[in-house]
C-alpha cells in the first residue's frame, strides 16, 4: 500500500532497467531488499516445503506492485526493483530455513561464544564505518557559491532572495545568511550551494517547509548512500513571506551550529546510532522518534552478542570490544559521544535477548 499511492504528477515514462539510479541509488537498493524479508519469514514459517516456490509468491507480488505504478503519478516501474524484492523474499525464507543451524549452536558452548564476538566485531565495523561515510567533506576555500540554486527537480528552487553571503564553513567561521523570505517550501529548497567540482552537492544550507537544514557532501553520497540532514527544526516557523531573516551557521567541539536570528540551534552533528540512516532518513519524523529509532538500531546490532554469550573468554571480548567502541570510537571517526540512550539501547539489547536465549535453551525440544 505504501508504494501504490500517488507520489507526484505525472505518470512514468515506463519501466527502469538501471540497476542503481539516482543520487541514492544503493540505499534504494538495499531499502527494497529489507522491504519483502519480513514477507518471507513469515512464507517459511507458513510451513511450505519449496523455497522456489515461496520465493515465486514474492517475485509475483514485487511485480504486480511494479505493474501497477505505471499507472500510478509519481511512481517508478524498475526491475531492480522487481530483483531486491524477490532477494529480500529469498532472504527471509533462507534465514527460517537455517535458523535451527544458528539459533541453536552445538556444543561445545565455545562456538556459541565466537558467534557472540563475530557480532560484536560486525558492529563495530558498522558503527565505526557510519563515522566515516558520514565525515563532512567541506569544498575548497575557493569553491563557488550560488545563491538561491535550481538544483533539479529533486529540490524546489527557493522563491525568496538571498542578499547576502558571508564567511565559509571550516574556512571563515561563521558562515551569515541574509535573506528576504519566500513562500514555504514544500520540500528541500536551497538558500545556498557552496560546491567546488564534480559529483554530489558540496555545502547546501536550505529551507525544507519550515525546517532549517544544513547537508555537507560525504563519502555516503559517491557510494548512492542517503546522507542524513542536519536540521533545526521549526526554524523558519515565525518567519512570514517578506521578512528579513539571517541564517548563520559554524563548528565547535560538539559539532555543528545553525541559528534564525537570535534563535539557536547547537549540538548538531551524528552519532553511533545514525547508520540506519544510511539506508532510509525519513526527515519529517519528530526528533524524539529519530531518537527512538537510533537507540533501537544499537539495540538491534547488540542482539547476537546477548543471545550467543557463553561463560567464555570469547563473550567477555566481545562486550569488551562493543563497549570501547561506543565510548572511544566516536572520537576516532568523527562523531558526536555515544547518548546516554544509545548506550542504554547497548546494554538492554544484549540484556534483552541474553534473557530471552536463556528461556528459550531451557524450553523442551
Amino acid at each position: 500500500m505504501a508504494t501504490l499511492y500517488p507520489a507526484g504528477t505525472e505518470l512514468p515514462p515506463g519501466w527502469s532497467f538501471a540497476l542503481a539510479s539516482g543520487d541514492e541509488g544503493v540505499a534504494e537498493l538495499l531499502q527494497n531488499i529489507i522491504l519483502f524479508v519480513p514477507l518471507g519469514l513469515t512464507l517459511a514459517l507458513g510451513g511450505t516445503p519449496r523455497a522456489l516456490r515461496l520465493i515465486a509468491a514474492g517475485a509475483l507480488l514485487s511485480f504486480a506492485v511494479e505493474f501497477a505504478q505505471q499507472w500510478i503519478p509519481g511512481r517508478d516501474p524498475s526491475l531492480a526493483d522487481l530483483l531486491c524484492n524477490t532477494a529480500g523474499t529469498a532472504v527471509g525464507v533462507l534465514l527460517v530455513r537455517t535458523a535451527p543451524r544458528w539459533l541453536t549452536p552445538p556444543p561445545p558452548s565455545s562456538r556459541a561464544a565466537w558467534l557472540s564476538l563475530g557480532t560484536a566485531l560486525a558492529a563495530a565495523a558498522v558503527w565505526l564505518a557510519t563515522g566515516l561515510l558520514l565525515r563532512p567533506m567541506l569544498p575548497a576555500p575557493d569553491a563557488i557559491e550560488s545563491w538561491t540554486p535550481d538544483l533539479g527537480s529533486h529540490m524546489d528552487f527557493y522563491e525568496g532572495r538571498v542578499l547576502s553571503v558571508t564567511g565559509r564553513i571550516g574556512v571563515a567561521e561563521p558562515l551569515r545568511i541574509v535573506t528576504v523570505a519566500g513562500p514555504t517550501p514544500g520540500r528541500l529548497a536551497p538558500l545556498l550551494d557552496v560546491d567546488d567540482g564534480p559529483g554530489p552537492a558540496g555545502t547546501l544550507v536550505s529551507v525544507d517547509r519550515t525546517d532549517l537544514v544544513l547537508r555537507n557532501r560525504s563519502r555516503s553520497m559517491f557510494l548512492k548512500l542517503a546522507r542524513p540532514d542536519l536540521r533545526a527544526p521549526g526554524a523558519l516557523s515565525a518567519v512570514a513571506p517578506g521578512d528579513t531573516f539571517t541564517v548563520t551557521a559554524w563548528t565547535d567541539r560538539h559539532g555543528y551550529c545553525l541559528t534564525r536570528d537570535a534563535k539557536r540551534w547547537c549540538g548538531l552533528g551524528y552519532t553511533m546510532g545514525d547508520g540506519w540512516k544510511l539506508i532510509f532518513d525519513p526527515v519529517h519524523f519528530p526528533p524524539w522518534a529519530r531518537r527512538v529509532l537510533n537507540t533501537l538500531w544499537i539495540a538491534g546490532c547488540c542482539l547476537g552478542i546477548g543471545w550467543w554469550a557463553r561463560r567464555h573468554a570469547a563473550t567477555g571480548v566481545a562486550i569488551a570490544v562493543v563497549t570501547f567502541t561506543l565510548l572511544a570510537g566516536p572520537g576516532l571517526v568523527g562523531l558526536l559521544a555515544t547518548p546516554i540512550a544509545e548506550l542504554a539501547g547497548g546494554v538492554g539489547g544484549m540484556a534483552g535477548a541474553w534473557l530471552v536465549a536463556r528461556r528459550y535453551r531451557s524450553m523442551p525440544a
